[in-house]
């Protein structure tokens, strides 16, 4: 990686320095929050990205078709462990589906947490983001008054200057009925 003073390149884009900032502390917290995880929410983390690989679908199809081949005929003069309808088979597989329901909705419950943590980081950022640039608004419609500027009094501008009440807002949401699919209240 070439570097330049504030930025480092990624391919030709350059990175701010802020933004490598950024990254570094979202990595961190990441990381805190990895740390933090129990035993359990480990273990359903693993187990759900193991169950997610081609090669565990291709592992059960090469164990069940086994199994299911093995106990099909009497091989060598051994009679079959489990003969069809395979109920051993059927008891295996329907514990494993319990543990690996189990485990994927531990791995959701904590991909939801931390989707709501963020989005309500996000909501943070947004309305202060929001208020600083009504106040950049304001102090360039001082600027343009000063100056004698007609645009100081633009219509646009002074709705934008309005104050966003977040609580109206969500008022004003609530009142939208859902889109068809989505259900309703």
């Amino acid at each position: 990686m070439q570097k330049k003073q504030g930025t480092k390149r990624l391919g030709k884009m350059p990175r701010s320095r802020i933004l490598e900032q950024n990254l570094s502390i979202l990595g961190n917290r990441e990381s805190a929050q990895r740390a933090k995880r129990t035993f359990s929410q480990r273990l359903s983390y693993y187990i759900t990205e193991a169950a997610s690989e081609p090669r565990f679908a291709l592992l059960h199809a090469m164990c069940f078709g086994g199994w299911v081949l093995l106990n099909s005929s009497s091989i060598g003069g051994l009679q079959p462990l489990d003969p069809f309808p395979f109920p051993f088979l059927t008891f295996i597989l329907s514990v494993e589906a319990i543990f690996l329901s189990l485990a994927i909705l531990m791995s959701q419950s904590l991909e939801n947490r931390q989707a709501d943590e963020r989005a309500k980081l996000d909501l943070q950022i947004n309305l202060l983001a929001e208020r600083e640039a009504t106040k950049i608004l304001e102090l360039l419609r001082a600027i343009c008054r000063k100056h004698g500027m007609p645009e100081a009094d633009d219509p646009e501008l002074l709705d934008l200057l309005r104050p966003t009440r977040p609580d109206h807002v969500l008022d004003d949401l609530e009142k939208i009925p859902p889109h068809e699919g989505e259900g309703s209240k």
